[in-house]
């Protein structure tokens, strides 16, 4: 109707109106960006110079991602995209698939944004005097090699700094304005959680620790030294080790979506409870 059109009082059967308000607020659920009823779960794991370990265990995040995925595309019939580093495919799923999506950032990151770089080979001295130049580092070798065993491929992931996760610390998000200060919800903290695999805590970023609402030390042992050592399986055996604690931490992760989708459809059908009990069959909209 047009404005004018309007009649005086509009008559509607209350389950046809209470139907339309079911429809509404599940796609709010479903469509709602990261400041409004759902935020992007981010975990980041954590090493001291970001190409092994952290890695490895970035890579097994994405993958268990893109497992659960599969599945749900399975069900929908449509084709998977598969990668296994950061900007992958993280947990995009059809929104006609009827499980809930897994919809969790994965990354990883140095604890010392100088321990990513070395020097080049460009550098040149002459007598005492250096003039160094430094360029980032790559991914060992090994540890590329001993997760595609896995059928995981890390070949394409780099190294990253504190800055590269485009994260701002919470003294930073303090001075943005009152209306974001308040959409930015719990202490502003992006991350989290937060997981330390080395024992170097020495070599934490300051900024990385408090942009984090919760960490996890994990010490898992470096298989670069355990190589050296003797250990003839050392990268496969962490990769594992990784693994299965990485999977263990995803699922925890993961159920705490559910039941964050589940609380919201109970809220909705509570509501419509309760506006059934006011009425008869009826109602004025």
């Amino acid at each position: 109707f047009s404005h004018h059109q309007l009649p005086d009082k509009l008559e509607l059967d209350l389950p046809t109106c209470w139907d339309f308000f079911v429809a509404t607020m599940a796609h709010t659920v479903d469509n709602a960006g990261p400041k409004k009823v759902r935020r992007t779960p981010k975990i980041i794991f954590a090493c001291k110079s970001n190409t092994c370990r952290s890695q490895m265990a970035e890579g097994w995040g994405n993958a268990w991602i893109q497992k659960r995925n599969v599945q749900m595309r399975q069900e929908s019939s449509e084709r998977p995209v598969l990668s296994s580093c950061s900007g992958s495919d993280r947990g995009v799923t059809p929104t006609s698939s009827p499980n809930v999506q897994v919809n969790i950032h994965v990354g990883s990151v140095a604890l010392n944004d100088s321990s990513v770089y070395e020097p080049s080979s460009s550098s040149k001295c002459c007598g005492d005097i250096c003039d160094t130049t430094f360029e980032k580092k790559v991914v060992k070798a090994k540890a590329v090699e001993t997760m595609a065993l896995d059928g995981v491929d890390i070949s394409s992931c780099v190294p990253k700094t504190f800055q590269d996760l485009d994260i701002l610390p919470p003294s930073t998000e303090k001075n943005r304005s009152s209306s974001t200060f308040t959409e930015m919800g719990e202490d502003r903290k992006s991350i989290d959680k937060l997981v330390i695999l080395c024992a170097c805590t020495d070599e934490i970023n300051e900024d990385l620790i408090n942009s984090a609402k919760s960490v996890e030390e994990w010490n898992v042992d470096a298989p670069t030294a355990a190589e050296k050592s003797g250990e003839v399986n050392a990268y496969r055996r962490v990769s594992h080790e990784i693994k299965v604690r990485v999977d263990s931490l995803m699922q925890r992760m993961f159920n705490d979506i559910v039941l964050h989708e589940e609380k919201l459809r109970e809220n909705i059908q509570i509501a419509g409870d309760e506006t059934n009990a006011l009425s008869e069959g009826k109602v004025e909209c």
